[in-house]
């Protein structure tokens, strides 16, 4: 009894790696505004500038819905005063962190004095986590675009001068108002292809 109790018990091995990280800083950039293609006046045009943070908006979108990471409602561009930069920091959001764990479970059988086996199961991401890619942006995978609209008719426009008055003219125009973000800002279009998998091998030593 006790060599088979130490036979069906004994020789057990577990292991394991826990991969848990915080996702990469994200940075917001205007990916382009209606009428006005250099907000801030540095020449670079769209992907490179920034918006105006909305106090109390947190950095994710708290429902997730239709894949959308980051909260459209953090940034504006009302009251945006042209020429200058918007106050949205540089890694201002993170994105999608990583949560994994793996397992391996193995027992270890004396066959013969000269002979022995393992068997051995592996499982990856046991949990089955997913793991979201960083939401859409320039190639270099650390901003992500904001696309603001904001009509300039009569009854709607888009500048306010410099006493304040609403304006349809670009060339009197001192800060933006009337704008709002794409809806699909921040949204995650790629998931990891490591979902829950499991292997399974036995190993002879002789």
């Amino acid at each position: 009894m006790n060599r088979l109790v130490r036979n069906s018990l004994g020789s057990w091995g577990v292991t394991s790696i826990v991969v848990l990280t915080s996702g990469h800083s994200l940075t917001p950039t205007i990916g382009g505004i209606s009428n006005v293609g250099d907000p801030s006046g540095i020449g670079n045009g769209a992907n490179v500038q920034m918006p105006n943070l909305v106090p109390g908006q947190p950095c994710r979108n708290p429902s997730f819905k239709n894949f959308q990471w980051i909260n459209p409602n953090r940034y504006t561009m009302n009251g945006f005063k042209l020429g200058t930069i918007g106050n949205a920091p540089i890694g201002d959001c993170l994105g999608p962190p990583t949560r994994t764990v793996d397992l391996s479970l193995a027992k270890h059988f004396h066959i013969t004095e000269r002979i022995e086996a393992e068997f051995r199961m592996d499982a990856f991401n046991v949990f089955n986590h997913p793991q979201w890619g960083d939401p859409a942006g320039p190639t270099n995978g650390v901003n992500y675009n904001i696309g603001f609209n904001a009509p300039n008719t009569a009854a709607s426009p888009e500048f306010l001068d410099a006493s304040g008055n609403p304006t349809t003219s670009l060339a009197n125009a001192v800060s933006i108002q009337n704008s709002s973000p794409n809806a699909q800002v921040g949204t995650v279009t790629t998931q990891s292809d490591r979902n829950r998998e499991f292997q399974y091998s036995l190993r002879l030593t002789f």
